[in-house]
């Protein structure tokens, strides 16, 4: 485009290298958009300003040392941020995070660095050093991490578990560095009173994320010893006594996860929602997957009984109850209303609708109002896309054209397999 082509060439050219030079692309393009931008304006500047626009040669070289300075100095903070305490520079790195060490020799990010390589050069003691003062410069968790792992590396084992313990915090935002964190702690910390430690103030997701990790990776006996040592270690804690039942049920070790539920029931241990004694709901429900459900009938009874009435255990106090609502003896009857009455008081979350729609529907069958019945599950069948209770009433009462109805209805959707199944049911009733 006339006598300004090759400048506009070369300004050109100068952002494509910036584009090329950098490897982390935030930095690539935030600098090179600002200097393309910048020998843009010079160009076209008339009046005033620093009249750049006078040497074409000038603005440009300008441009290209103030984007290579800036370069240098963010692309070595670009790969100590980018890049995890597991990674060393190499030689063209090591040199410009030196370079940029003598103009900022309090940066935490750049000492970061020069933590790394020396631990990647055999320098344990000396990477150590600069790890503690990287991390008292810039108090951010991507140095504690780094400092974490190089005192596991030079042994101090109990003080990189209480560093970890600092960051794993559940009140700490590294939410973006846990995915980094989990797999190297495990590696750094085996044994498992130290890795009790360092998640004892973890919020309950990351507890049961890392142990699931645990019994996945290195087994059930691993995960379970790391559930029973933060146990030991944090007893107030019932989410680190209900992972040791998870961890038992996962583990196939049923007996184990009752015997534990037990005696959490029997310490008298709040739940984490403060609603019903810790371990209660997992003890009903394992006696419901062990086929004992009329046991899990008489414990809640007793717990009552003794006053417990809250909604949250009276709903699931419900999914005890027999699959035909003929099968309650007197005293289940009166269990379930009392449930129902109980959980499904108003006002309840709109979450819990459709379940106390189905306990409503259950004990009007119970109780022989079948009309009422029907109009409650076909609500749930409209309202929620879900017609499994549905086609078990139908199927129940002998109604096989009505159950055939709601196969049609929901031909081809997820339920299909559960309705099929109900047929041969509603055959022995017709």
């Amino acid at each position: 485009h006339g006598r300004r082509g090759p400048v506009y060439a070369c300004a050109l050219l100068l952002f494509i290298g910036v584009v090329s030079f950098f490897h982390f692309p935030f930095y690539t393009l935030g600098i090179s958009i600002v200097v393309a931008v910048a020998v843009e304006g010079c160009l076209h500047q008339k009046h005033g300003g620093l009249h750049l626009h006078r040497s074409k040669k000038a603005a440009l070289l300008f441009a290209l040392a103030l984007t290579v300075s800036l370069g240098g100095l963010w692309g070595a903070r670009a790969t100590v941020l980018a890049e995890g305490p597991e990674e060393t520079l190499d030689v063209s790195e090591l040199e410009e995070v030196r370079r940029a060490m003598h103009l900022y020799p309090t940066d935490g990010v750049l000492l970061s660095a020069l933590s790394l390589q020396a631990r990647g050069e055999g320098d344990p003691e000396r990477a150590l050093a600069l790890a503690r003062r990287a991390f008292i410069l810039r108090p951010h968790p991507q140095q504690e991490f780094l400092l974490a792992r190089t005192l596991a590396i030079t042994g101090d084992l109990e003080e990189s578990a209480e560093v970890y313990r600092e960051l794993l915090r559940a009140d700490r935002r590294s939410v973006g560095l846990y995915n980094q964190i989990q797999p190297r702690l495990r590696r750094d910390l085996r044994d498992s009173e130290l890795r009790a430690h360092a998640y004892s103030e973890a919020s309950a997701g990351r507890l049961s994320v890392f142990a699931r990790h645990l019994l996945s990776e290195e087994g059930a006996t691993s995960a379970i010893d790391f559930a029973l040592a933060l146990a030991a270690k944090r007893p107030e804690r019932a989410e680190a006594h209900l992972l040791v039942i998870d961890l038992y049920r996962r583990a196939d070790q049923v007996e184990l996860a009752e015997m534990y539920a037990r005696a959490l029931v029997a310490r008298n241990l709040v739940a984490p929602d403060n609603r019903r004694p810790a371990g209660l709901a997992e003890l009903l429900d394992i006696m419901k997957k062990e086929d004992r459900s009329h046991e899990g009938r008489t414990l809640a009874d007793r717990a009552f009984s003794s006053g417990l009435e809250t909604p949250e255990f009276a709903r699931s106090v419900f999914e005890l109850r027999p699959d035909n609502p003929r099968d309650l003896t007197d005293r289940d009857r009166r269990l379930f209303t009392a449930a129902v009455e109980i959980g499904c008081r108003p006002p309840y979350e709109q979450s819990y609708r459709a379940q106390c729609w189905i306990a409503r529907a259950y004990m009007a069958e119970a109780a022989g109002d079948l009309e009422e019945a029907q109009s409650l599950l076909e609500r749930v069948e409209r309202h929620h896309d879900d017609p499994r209770e549905l086609g078990a009433f139908f199927a129940r009462q002998g109604e096989c054209q009505q159950l055939a109805g709601v196969q049609r209805r929901n031909r081809g959707g997820r339920y299909i397999h559960h309705l099929e199944r109900q047929t041969p049911i509603c055959a022995r009733y017709e």
